[in-house]
């Protein structure tokens, strides 16, 4: 209502105007003038509540991750690492900028016989690592029966996870007089990935570990009997327990000892909110481009990641670059809020997973 009120008063005035007018010259003409206005603002709000309604509004699917497009050292970054945005119309024929590393295309279809020539999305963009909630709008016009495409270019130069929201839209009459606000919810996420650096020189060792049993690619079954239990759906005939099975009239499987297997263990920490973001953006290059490196040598690679609402480390297995990519996304995906580092943590995780390798502040600290 409020960016409206200035059309308001004009409205208001012109009426006045044309009244007096009416009064002082009572020719017909301004009579039927001054009777047009005075219906008019009523059927345009009409006609924009119910085409509004028939304004479908669509967003295409984000990949899971984007590759890192190095800032181009002209343009100005803002305090949230992702630059300028801006929108390029499709249906016009104008072309992309190719400068930009991520574009989200909006779908707007005008199912009805009304133009809508002033509409607005509001939605909010931030890289997680660098909140900001300043709320934008993209202005637009939907023509009767037709459907348009837009782009909207975001230059994220920082890796992190990029997080957009489109919770509103905005359709105002001809007339300027009222605005319908309707309201939806539209979250869509990416993962900007590291930068990649050399890591040819760092040397890791890797981590004597036991893979779950839903999870093991490699790690092979002992002879070792662990237990003898009851017979589940799955289990093999040929790990039967027949002495057991005619003992007990019910048939018993022996579970066997899991091989343990050396994997390479890296634990990337995330600090967000300090100063020193540089070296957070360095932490992950370091722990992507050594991960990378060691899955193209064949190794299966484990990044250790802490949460603190639990309390507890989570492995996040990546034996290729696919994997790699959703261990990236799950990352950025965690919590770190107020999450600190320290020597007890430290001590925690190389007890529980010896020869771990954590990476802090852009440096690589191993057991030796």
């Amino acid at each position: 209502m409020k960016k409206n009120i200035w059309y308001i008063i004009t409205y208001i005035l012109a009426v006045l105007v044309i009244l007096l007018g009416a009064l002082f010259y009572r020719q017909p003409v301004l009579t039927a003038l001054l009777l047009m206005m005075l219906l008019l603002p009523p059927i345009s709000i009409i006609l924009c509540y119910s085409a509004a309604g028939k304004l479908k509004i669509t967003f295409d699917t984000l990949p899971i991750a984007i590759p890192y497009l190095k800032e181009d050292p002209g343009s100005s970054e803002n305090e949230n690492g992702i630059t300028a945005s801006y929108i390029t119309d499709i249906a016009a024929g104008n072309g992309q900028d190719s400068s930009c590393s991520l574009k989200i295309r909006m779908n707007v279809e005008n199912t009805g016989f009304i133009p809508l020539l002033n509409c607005a999305v509001g939605f909010t963009f931030q890289n997680r690592y660098y909140p900001n909630d300043r709320q934008n709008e993209i202005v637009f016009a939907a023509p009767p029966k037709s459907r348009r495409s837009y782009d909207l270019n975001f230059d994220a130069s920082i890796p992190g996870l990029f997080e957009f929201t489109a919770d509103s839209l905005q359709v105002t009459d001809l007339l300027h007089m009222k605005t319908r606000k309707i309201q939806f919810n539209k979250r869509m996420k990416t993962a900007i990935l590291p930068e990649e650096v050399s890591t040819d020189d760092l040397k890791v060792r890797k981590s004597p570990m036991e893979e779950d049993a839903e999870n093991s690619l490699t790690g092979e079954l002992t002879r070792e009997i662990r237990q003898i239990r009851e017979y589940a759906p799955g289990d093999k005939l040929r790990d039967m327990h027949w002495k057991q099975t005619a003992r007990l009239d019910e048939p018993m499987v022996r579970d066997f000892e899991r091989m343990r297997e050396n994997f390479y263990c890296l634990f990337p920490v995330i600090e967000i909110g300090t100063k020193a973001q540089e070296l957070m953006q360095g932490t992950l290059s370091i722990w992507y481009s050594l991960t990378k490196r060691l899955i193209k040598q064949g190794e299966t690679v484990f990044t250790i990641m802490y949460d603190t609402e639990s309390h507890s480390f989570e492995k996040l297995k990546a034996s290729s670059e696919d994997e790699l990519t959703r261990t990236v996304y799950e990352l950025y995906c965690g919590t770190y809020e107020n999450f600190r580092i320290s020597d007890d943590l430290c001590s925690r995780i190389r007890n529980e997973i010896p020869e771990v390798a954590i990476i802090h502040n852009a440096k690589l600290q191993t057991s030796e």
